[in-house]
């Protein structure tokens, strides 16, 4: 995987751009963050508090440091200073990537959050070199699963995730760096079990 340093200049498809979170969003995070639908669907804390917000764009600033994970603002193009939600991507040392994301009530039904996973999922495999991400939704998040479906993403197993103490089911998706490795292939017929 090649080194990370956050795009210069921002990724963006002209209708959103995203980029680095910065202390100038703290009071918008804490602020989006109140809305009962993302603590519902994701592992931010509830209630959030400014402190939770110091707490992650402290991680944000080490995982840009370390290499270890990439962190964004989403933003309309045309408004790049005003948060409507965040994007990440862990980038461990081995194994897949897994991105997570959260979009404000303001920006929600307007297909920022397909846009900007579209750009996040091209910029890790094109740029950075990841081979797979993943993603996790919980069940019943139809709208996740509608923005990852969208953006090229295949579901591919159920499990469990831990969130705030309570084992939640949840649903896998996969976006793979070329197509053969999106669809999982039956192995080849061998003799003896060949299909006429």
């Amino acid at each position: 995987m090649n080194s990370v340093r956050p795009p210069d200049p921002p990724l963006s498809d002209g209708v959103v751009t995203l980029r680095p979170p910065h202390q100038a969003d703290r009071a918008t995070i804490v602020a989006a963050c109140q809305d009962p639908e993302i603590p519902r669907w994701t592992l931010v804390p509830t209630p959030y508090a400014d402190s939770d917000a110091g707490a992650f764009l402290a991680m944000a600033d080490a995982g840009w440091s370390v290499g270890i994970g990439a962190f964004f603002a989403i933003t309309e193009a045309i408004q790049p200073e005003d948060l409507l939600g965040l994007i990440s991507l862990d980038l461990p040392r081995e194994g897949p990537s897994e991105v997570g994301y959260w979009m404000s009530a303001g920006g929600r039904g307007r297909g920022y959050t397909t846009r900007a996973l579209r750009l996040v999922s091209e910029w890790g495999i094109g740029e950075v070199g990841v081979e797979q991400i993943l993603l996790k939704t919980l069940i019943g998040n139809v709208g996740s699963e509608r923005v990852a479906a969208k953006a090229g993403y295949v579901e591919i197993a159920c499990g469990v995730c831990r969130q705030r103490g309570v084992d939640r089911p949840n649903r896998i998706w996969r976006l793979a760096a070329t197509p053969t490795r999106i669809r999982e292939r039956p192995d080849p017929p061998r003799e003896g079990n060949r299909v006429e």
